[in-house]
C-alpha cells in the first residue's frame, strides 16, 4: 500500500495502526457515494474511480478489524500433561497444535511438560525411578518426549511437530505398547535412533525428572491432566476453559484488536457489507 506521503506501507499493520480513521472514511465514502456519482457524471468520468477509491478505503478498514497484527507480548501458556493420558493427546492434537499452527500461534508461547501425576524415587545410592499413571509405557512415552523437547538441534516447531505425530497416534491405540518414535522422527527433521538413545539412558532420566520437578512446582498442586496455565498464575476456570475450547481462552487473553481467528463473526460480517459494493462497482463500470 503506497500511503499519501508515497513510501511502502504493510498493510496489515498501516491498517491496524489507523483502524479507526479508515473505517470513518470509507464510511463516510460509501455514504456520499450517490451525491459523488451525480456529481461526477457531469464534469467528468470520473464515477467509477470516486467508488473504488471508496472500495479500497472500506477493504482497508476491513483488514484493520480482521487481520490486526500481534503487538502484545505473547501470552505464556504451560500445559501439563501425560503421553498416554487419553484426555492429554487428546487435547494436544485437537486443539492446542491446530491452534498453534494458526496465526495465534504468534500471540503464544507454548511450554509442554510431559509428567503429569507421575512419582519420583531416588534411591539411597541416586538411582532414580519413575511410577507413572498409565505404566511404564507411560514413563517411556514421557521421556521421549522430554528428549525431543530437550534437542538443542530442533526449533520448537518440530519439537512440536513430533509429539503431535506420536500423540495422535497414541490417541488412536493408547493401548499400544512401544511409543511411536520410529513413525515420527524423520517427518519432524529428528533422528530416531538419537531420541530412543535419549530416553533409554541417563538424559531422559534427568530431563524427566526436570519436568517432574516443574510439575511439583505448580500450586495449587495438579490434580488432572491436562492441566493448562494461560499466563503466570494457574487459574482452574482458565484451565477448565482451555482444555474445552483453547482457541476461546486464548482469546480472552488478548487485549487490543484480536487476531480475525477470534473475531470470525466480525470479519464475515463485514465481508458481507463489502460484497453489495463490489456488486455496485460491477454494474457502473458497465455504464
Amino acid at each position: 500500500v503506497v500511503t499519501p506521503s508515497g513510501f511502502l506501507a504493510d498493510t496489515p499493520d498501516f491498517a491496524a495502526r489507523h483502524s479507526s480513521v479508515l473505517f470513518s472514511l470509507a464510511l463516510c465514502s460509501v455514504l456520499f457515494y450517490p451525491v459523488q456519482f451525480a456529481y461526477s457524471l457531469t464534469v467528468s468520468n470520473m464515477a467509477v474511480p470516486i467508488l473504488l477509491s471508496s472500495l479500497a478505503l472500506l477493504a482497508l478498514s476491513a483488514t484493520a478489524f480482521a487481520a490486526a497484527p500481534n503487538t502484545q507480548e505473547k501470552i505464556p501458556v504451560k500445559v501439563y500433561f501425560e503421553s498416554y493420558c487419553p484426555d492429554s493427546v487428546k487435547f494436544l492434537t485437537q486443539q492446542l497444535y491446530p491452534t498453534f499452527l494458526t496465526r495465534l500461534g504468534q500471540y503464544m508461547t507454548v511450554s509442554l511438560i510431559p509428567y503429569g501425576k507421575a512419582t519420583t524415587q531416588r534411591s539411597e545410592t541416586g538411582d532414580i525411578t519413575f511410577t507413572c499413571h498409565h505404566g511404564e509405557k507411560e514413563c517411556q512415552g514421557n521421556k521421549v518426549i522430554a528428549c525431543a523437547l530437550k534437542s538443542s538441534s530442533s526449533s520448537f516447531e518440530d519439537q512440536f511437530k513430533f509429539i503431535n505425530c506420536t500423540s495422535s497416534i497414541v490417541a488412536a491405540n493408547t493401548k499400544m505398547e512401544q511409543y511411536p518414535i520410529n513413525d515420527c522422527a524423520a517427518g519432524s527433521n529428528f533422528k530416531a535412533y538419537d531420541i530412543q538413545m535419549c530416553a533409554d539412558g541417563t538424559n531422559g532420566t534427568e530431563y524427566l525428572e526436570e519436568y517432574g520437578n516443574r510439575t511439583s512446582e505448580l500450586t495449587p498442586s495438579l490434580t488432572s491432566v491436562p492441566t493448562v496455565v494461560l499466563g503466570e498464575k494457574y487459574v482452574e476456570a482458565d484451565s477448565k476453559m482451555a482444555v474445552s475450547d483453547f482457541r476461546k481462552a486464548l482469546c480472552s487473553k488478548i487485549s487490543g484488536v484480536k487476531p480475525s481467528e477470534c473475531t470470525k463473526n466480525a470479519a464475515v460480517s463485514l465481508q458481507t457489507a463489502v460484497l453489495p459494493l463490489v456488486a455496485a462497482f460491477l454494474l457502473i463500470s458497465r455504464l
